[in-house]
């Protein structure tokens, strides 16, 4: 712990700190910042493993409209089979009549 001159130099220095940073144009500032070297810093793929997904689709609509969206596709697709089956089963029927003899169908 510091002694209390210390204490009031460290008050003494937050507060000129604190308004020299008032004073600054933050969007000078950043003009002069090279984004692109910035971003080359960045490990993307650590930053990525830090992201919770599930989380985040929890607490979004995120998560609903993915199950929407899938599950109609899936819909789709069993539409699909269903047709091919029921397109299958009438050749089928069709072949087996032929082989009967059934000249007029079921």
């Amino acid at each position: 712990m510091l002694a209390p001159a210390g204490d009031a130099a460290l008050a003494v220095v937050g507060r000129v700190v604190n308004g020299v940073i008032a004073q600054v144009d933050l969007n000078a500032l950043l003009a002069r910042v090279d984004i692109d070297a910035l971003l080359e810093q960045i490990d993307v793929d650590a930053l990525m493993t830090r992201i919770d997904i599930d989380g985040i689709l929890a607490r979004t609509e995120m998560g609903s409209l993915i199950v929407r969206s899938t599950s109609g596709v899936a819909s789709e697709a069993l539409d699909v089979v269903r047709s091919g089956a029921v397109g299958i089963d009438g050749a089928i029927g069709r072949a087996v009549d032929r082989v009967m003899g059934r000249s007029n169908g079921r």
